[in-house]
């Protein structure tokens, strides 16, 4: 059994403090997204207090360079989320399920970088992507090509 919060933060490689950026709970087990700026690059991971068996979220933090949007899919059943950075112009996301539906998360700013994180069905394969302006527009569109 793996229990991500309690695990050492991989964002702290660099000597620097991760800082939690996003917060809150799913299915009341909570979670965070920690960043930090490393060699000129946003870094994130996301931390869950969940004890799962099979697989877990990467201890290793994900980076992304100032200007360019970065995301993971979680899919292991019974805790699936979606997390990372956004574009520096989009304030919501809306991600497309195989199955059709759609997720939609708003983006919280954290040490100037959009960050987000958000709950999907369990084994949901995410097929698209579309970064969205405050006003409805699409500043990024990323589709799984067919």
């Amino acid at each position: 059994m793996i229990r991500v919060l309690a695990a050492a933060g991989a964002l702290a490689l660099s000597g620097a403090a991760p800082n939690v950026v996003a917060s809150g709970q799913w299915e009341g087990h909570a979670w965070r997204l920690e960043a930090l700026d490393q060699d000129g690059r946003h870094c994130y991971r996301i931390a869950v207090d969940f004890p799962f068996t099979r697989a877990s979220p990467p201890y290793a933090p994900n980076c992304a360079y100032p200007g360019h949007g970065a995301w993971n899919a979680f899919t292991v059943c019974p805790l699936a989320f979606v997390y990372g950075i956004a574009d520096p112009g989009a304030v919501s996301l809306r991600f497309e399920l195989a199955t059709g539906k759609t997720v939609r998360v708003t983006t919280k700013t954290g040490r100037g970088v959009r960050y987000f994180a958000a709950r999907i069905p369990c084994t949901a394969r995410v097929v698209g992507l579309d970064q969205l302006s405050g006003q409805g527009g699409v500043v990024t569109r990323w589709r799984v090509p067919r």
